[in-house]
């Protein structure tokens, strides 16, 4: 099988039209899936009606790539591969203020520290929007590409080679190692 790839192009192709493939029930196996959460929290006592719970989160700590699901279309250049990558690390802290309003100093309290929550929300808020979004870089280690060549009565042409093709992109010549796969004559999918 490729290098990245968890199903095996060569070993599945599509069956004629209207006919059943050979390929069994559950005969396609996703990428396991495994992801470390943790959370940590602590309350700190502050005076006799002042609580301040302080938590952290996160999700995907070891930050692992894990993928949802394979591409099983068939006949498709990226069957094989995966399509959907899971969540990376998520980290969320958190503070929170408990207090019991009995008297007016506590309000008034209440009513700064309040303030200053909300203070440290929006700026908090406000430097989340100027972080720079994330990247996405991605590369390509095998491209396939199905080509039949047919004669002019529309006969298959054999004996044919990496050889007597040419691999060009915008009309440049690409190298790189070529090669000529026959069909696959494995299970149909």
């Amino acid at each position: 099988m490729p290098d990245g790839y968890y199903l095996n192009p060569s070993g599945y192709a599509a069956p004629a039209p209207g006919q059943w493939g050979t390929a069994g029930r559950n005969a396609i196996v996703g990428p396991r899936q495994f992801s470390l959460d943790a959370g940590v929290g602590r309350t700190f006592l502050w005076g006799d009606r002042l609580n301040l719970d302080w938590r952290l989160n996160a999700t995907n700590v070891l930050n692992r790539v894990t993928y949802a699901a394979v591409n099983a279309v068939v006949g498709s250049a990226q069957f094989g591969l995966p399509t959907v990558a899971n969540p990376m690390r998520k980290v969320q802290a958190s503070l929170r203020l408990r207090f019991d309003v009995a008297d007016k100093d506590t309000k008034e309290a209440a009513s700064v520290l309040a303030f200053v929550s909300f203070v440290t929300f929006v700026r908090s808020v406000s430097l989340t929007a100027q972080q720079a979004p994330p990247v996405f870089r991605s590369g390509a280690r095998l491209i396939v590409q199905t080509v039949s060549v047919k004669d002019k009565d529309g006969r298959a042409v054999e004996g044919l080679t990496a050889n007597d093709f040419i691999v060009s992109e915008d009309g440049e010549p690409q190298t790189g190692q070529f090669r000529g796969v026959p069909a696959p004559d494995g299970p149909t999918g």
